[in-house]
């Protein structure tokens, strides 16, 4: 078996081959590359370099992010799992600088990288003020700082994932890097981060946290649905269920759906009544504006610089 598993969820055909090609170019060689085909026409472009390494497998039908996530986890053989995005492409050398970081640390269940974005050509470092190395108290900082690992950027170890899922296992329609690396936090495993940009990500309009409404609802139905039983986490976790609500109201009401906005800034008052009252106050005005309130957001989000700043790569890791 190899040592390690790396699978690319491809539903995009754009990209595609160049993320092949990144991993078939790692200097670490023990590996495997599993192509999950999720738009079910891309065993030509999959099996066109004939490298024994890949393994394709065809969906037998349309899943969710993380419906994805999990069935190309359930094929990977490898010690080390890593799950790369179509759009993304590796250094040559992540998996033996992850593969290492892991090997180094029995207790990690994940080893994960600084990234840079690429913006149509332009290259983009966001700041990043984590130390590298093992991240201390790593579910409290994911929750309260708002920074989470993507998925092409880490490293899993295998047994820690299926010990982190163990009881409660990755369900659809729910962001698969937040419920995966803060199952693995609570579960008593340690994040560690390698100091180098060693993934190039993609920022473009296809992107799924772009998508309305899928990455609203995405990102409540997290919230909602992932279980804590710490009394201290369970807070931080409904501030962030309040705000992804909030978002997802802005973005209704930039949509022209003030019923909805209205919805999510009650619901957002309910999971946190302390949380996020300036905008909670702002954006229950406008819903109940009705049309003048549907053009403010609008407005908004041309002008602003906060508005601006979404349609642009993140400059720095955690909340935009």
């Amino acid at each position: 078996m190899p040592r390690v598993s790396i699978a690319i969820r491809a539903f995009r055909r754009r990209w595609l081959a160049e993320a092949i090609a990144s991993v078939l170019a790692q200097t670490h060689r023990d590996l495997e590359l599993v192509i999950y085909d999720d738009a079910g026409d891309f065993e030509p472009l999959a099996t066109a370099t004939r490298d024994a390494r890949i393994r394709y497998h065809r969906a037998e039908g349309r899943r969710t992010a993380s419906g994805r996530f999990a069935a190309a986890v359930a094929l990977c053989h490898g010690e080390y799992v890593g799950l790369l995005d179509d759009d993304d492409a590796y250094a040559p050398d992540f998996v033996a600088r992850l593969a290492a970081a892991l090997d180094a640390d029995p207790e990690a269940g994940a080893a994960f990288c600084r990234t840079t974005w690429d913006d149509d050509g332009r290259r983009v470092r966001p700041v990043d003020a984590r130390s590298s190395g093992r991240q201390p108290d790593a579910a409290a900082t994911m929750l309260r700082d708002g920074w989470t690992v993507s998925p092409s950027h880490l490293l899993l170890r295998r047994c820690a994932y299926d010990h982190a899922l163990r009881d409660q296992a990755l369900p659809p329609g729910v962001l698969p890097d937040i419920f995966v690396n803060l199952r693995l936090a609570m579960a008593g495993w340690h994040h560690v981060l390698v100091d180098a940009p060693l993934v190039v990500t993609r920022w473009h309009a296809g992107q799924f946290t772009r998508m309305y409404p899928l990455a609203g609802d995405t990102a409540v139905a997290t919230w909602r649905t992932i279980h804590i039983d710490d009394p201290a986490l369970t807070a931080l976790r409904d501030r962030r269920l309040a705000r992804s609500l909030l978002v997802r109201a802005v973005d209704a009401l930039r949509a022209g759906d003030v019923v909805q906005a209205r919805g999510d800034v009650i619901a957002a008052a309910d999971a946190a009544p302390g949380a996020w009252r300036a905008l909670r106050l702002a954006v229950g005005r406008a819903a109940a504006c009705g049309l003048p309130g549907v053009w403010a957001a609008r407005v908004w989000a041309a002008m602003s610089p906060r508005g601006r700043r979404r349609r642009r790569p993140p400059r720095r890791i955690g909340d935009r």
